[in-house]
């Protein structure tokens, strides 16, 4: 009788008796992965809180950007100075066009660095919780946990939400001195991987994400609604232009309109044969 991956995860157990006492699992020991005294003693090894400051981060992206292109202009510059070691040789002309760049990339460095410094001493949007990542000690509190919340992605479920799976905290107001205790549901689900998560993008919620995909879809219809209408236009354009132009059967009836007669006529009648004719 041998011991199944179940029993002993993680372990080649290949040739291992069953009989094999398996550790009972232990709530985290010590604080060396994260030194967060709250997590110690209980089941949860690790968790971090999101808050809303995407756009501070989209902002540092941008700074970083911008960086990058600045060292490039002023590599630009460098090349073709007065004493530039590159073998065409100096160029004013180029290092007046890329200081100007330059310059300019600088005024919008400055714009981004007051843009942070205005949304972090926003302490208003610091200090909302738009949700929270958690990293449990064993796969059973994992599998424990989504098993209870498994309702929890649709909002029937989250209004039906047992009180014990829902969370509750305290506000308190020091000019009143009075204490409120809030609850709300929860809403749990499998996190996806550190590395496929848009940390600048968790604070768009699901309204927002709505909106914005009605935005584009409304956008997307009228460009083809325009594109039909344009197409149409031109095709009745066509059709009246050709319209308008004389068939060549007509071509036919015109000598016989002005000589009165289809027959019974000689070329002289019709052309003079001694003169020249531009067509």
């Amino acid at each position: 009788k041998k011991a199944t991956p179940a029993l002993l995860e993680g372990i080649d157990v290949d040739g291992l008796s069953a009989d094999l006492p398996r550790p009972d699992p232990q709530p985290v020991s010590n604080l060396l992965h994260n030194g967060y005294p709250p997590v110690l003693g209980g089941w949860v090894a690790d968790l971090h809180i999101v808050y809303p400051n995407g756009s501070i981060i989209s902002s540092y992206l941008k700074q970083k950007a911008l960086m990058a292109k600045i060292q490039g202009m002023r590599s630009k510059i460098q090349q073709f100075k007065d004493d530039t070691p590159y073998e065409k040789g100096a160029n004013p002309k180029k290092v007046e066009k890329f200081t100007k760049q330059l310059g300019k990339l600088q005024k919008k460095m400055e714009k981004v660095h007051e843009k942070v410094a205005r949304k972090v001493k926003d302490t208003r949007t610091a200090a909302n919780c738009e949700g929270c990542f958690i990293t449990f000690n064993h796969e059973e509190s994992r599998a424990r946990c989504l098993d209870d919340y498994r309702a929890s992605s649709s909002w029937i479920g989250r209004y039906f939400q047992p009180r014990s799976l829902q969370f509750m905290w305290s506000i308190e107001n020091q000019d009143l001195g009075t204490k409120t205790e809030t609850i709300t549901s929860l809403r749990v689900e499998q996190a996806p991987e550190p590395s496929d998560i848009f940390w600048e993008k968790l604070h768009v919620t699901d309204g927002n994400r709505m909106m914005r995909v009605i935005g584009s879809n409304l956008i997307t219809l009228t460009v083809l609604l325009l594109s039909f209408v344009i197409a149409l236009n031109s095709a009745s354009q066509t059709q009246a232009a050709s319209e308008a132009i004389a068939s060549t059967n007509y071509c036919e009836h015109i000598p016989a309109i002005w000589y009165g007669k289809y027959y019974n006529h000689t070329p002289g009648d019709l052309w003079d044969t001694t003169a020249t004719y531009w067509v």
